[in-house]
C-alpha cells in the first residue's frame, strides 16, 4: 500500500468491527465512532486495531472524516 487513508467507521457491530479491523490490517488508520466510545467492548476495539485507532463519539468522528462507512 503506498499511502494510508484515514477512515471513520460508524458501529462496532459485526459489519463495522470487520471492516475497521481490515482496514487496520491493511496499514490504514481508523476512527470508530460509536454511541459510547468509553464501553469496554469499544475500547477492546481499539486495543485491536491497534496504533492509530480511535473511538469518537458518532458526530464527532463523523465530523473529522475524509470518509465515513
Amino acid at each position: 500500500m503506498d499511502e494510508a487513508l484515514e477512515l471513520t467507521v460508524i458501529g462496532t457491530g459485526n459489519i463495522g468491527a470487520t471492516l475497521a479491523r481490515r482496514w487496520a490490517d491493511a496499514g490504514h488508520r481508523i476512527t470508530i465512532g460509536a454511541r459510547d466510545p468509553a464501553a469496554a467492548h469499544v475500547q477492546a476495539l481499539v486495543a485491536e486495531l491497534g496504533d492509530g485507532a480511535t473511538a469518537l463519539a458518532l458526530a464527532a468522528a463523523a465530523a473529522g472524516a475524509a470518509a465515513v462507512l
